[in-house]
C-alpha cells in the first residue's frame, strides 16, 4: 500500500510539473503574437471494435477536423489572419507528421518550446511572409457499440482487482494548441487537454474553449 501511493504522489507529482511547463513558454510577449496563419488541424481518431482493436477512423477524424475548423472560424483570442491551403498531398502529410512527431519526441516542452525546427512548416510560412503557424492536433479514441459489454467487463474487473496492470478507459481526446514561430525557431505557446472516458466527438468544444479562450486569453 505505501508503495502504490508513493508512485500514485509521484505521478501526480510529474503531471502537475508538466502542466506548469505549459501555456506561454518562451519570452514572446503575447502581444507580439498576431497575423497567425492556421494550418488544417491533424486529427487521429480510433475505433475500437469489441475485440479492442483499434484503426484509424476517416468519419471520425473528419467530424472532429471540421469540429475544430468551426471553433477556429468563430473565436477572437488568438490573432489569426490566414489559412494554410496545401493542395499537395505529400507536403501536407509531411506537415502532419512534423506536428505528430513534435508531440510524441521524448523531450521535456521547455526544451523543445525554446529550439523547435520545424522544416515543412518553416518554410511554407517564410513562403507566404509569415511569423507564426497555428498547428492542433487531436488524438484519441472511441468505441463501437459492440464493445460496450466487454468494456463493462473489463473495467468492473479492474475495478476489483481482477485486471491490476492498466485502466480501461471508455474513451480518450487529448488536444494540443501549438504556435510556432519561424522567425525565432521556437514555440512561444504550448498547451493540452487531456479527457479520459471523453468522447473526442463530445468533448472537443470543451477542450477549444479551455484552451483558446481561458488559457491563451
Amino acid at each position: 500500500m505505501v508503495i502504490k501511493k508513493t508512485l500514485i504522489f509521484a505521478f501526480i507529482l510529474l503531471t502537475f510539473s508538466s502542466c506548469a511547463l505549459t501555456g506561454f513558454v518562451t519570452e514572446t510577449p503575447k502581444s507580439e503574437i498576431r497575423d497567425v496563419q492556421r494550418f488544417a488541424p491533424v486529427c487521429d481518431i480510433d475505433l475500437l471494435d469489441k475485440y479492442d482493436n483499434g484503426g484509424h477512423n476517416d468519419s471520425l477524424s473528419e467530424l472532429c477536423r471540421l469540429t475544430i475548423e468551426n471553433y477556429m472560424d468563430q473565436q477572437n483570442a488568438i490573432n489569426t489572419t490566414g489559412y494554410i491551403s496545401i493542395e499537395d498531398s505529400i507536403i501536407q502529410n509531411r506537415v502532419n507528421e512534423e506536428i505528430r512527431q513534435f508531440n510524441s519526441a521524448n523531450v521535456a516542452i521547455k526544451e523543445k518550446a525554446q529550439h523547435a525546427y520545424l522544416p515543412t512548416i518553416d518554410s511554407i510560412l517564410k513562403q507566404n511572409g509569415k511569423r507564426f503557424g497555428l498547428l492542433i492536433h487531436l488524438e484519441g479514441f472511441e468505441r463501437t457499440k459492440q464493445n460496450w459489454g466487454e468494456m463493462f467487463f473489463k473495467g468492473f474487473a479492474y475495478s476489483i482487482g481482477a485486471y491490476g496492470a492498466s485502466d480501461y478507459y471508455e474513451a480518450y481526446s487529448k488536444l494540443t494548441i501549438i504556435i510556432y514561430d519561424s522567425n525565432k525557431k521556437n514555440i512561444p505557446f504550448y498547451d493540452f487537454s487531456i479527457k479520459p472516458d471523453s468522447k473526442p466527438t463530445h468533448i472537443l468544444d470543451q477542450q477549444l474553449y479551455r484552451l483558446i479562450n481561458q488559457k491563451f486569453k
